[in-house]
């Protein structure tokens, strides 16, 4: 399972501009699993850090790392 952080979720979906419903839309979860991904009620699965990756334009950033991000050479938890 990939461990994304709730504040990296919620950083890139204000990052975007979008509401949570429109977060989860484009992820094609409910927004109900957004809200617990972000709470920290729930982590990220390997699908949903896929998504991020879909949505974000960063193919394999947070599913590769395990949702981590790599920045400059160093992890960057997400």
């Amino acid at each position: 399972m990939a461990r994304t952080s709730s504040v990296k979720v919620k950083e890139l979906r204000e990052a975007l501009g979008l509401s949570q419903a429109q977060f989860a839309d484009k992820l094609h979860y409910k927004q109900a699993q957004v809200s617990k991904v972000e709470s920290g009620a729930a982590f990220a699965s390997e699908d949903f850090a896929a998504g991020l990756d879909r949505v974000a334009g960063t193919p394999g950033v947070y599913a590769r790392h395990g949702g981590s991000a790599r920045t400059g050479g160093a992890d960057v938890p997400c």
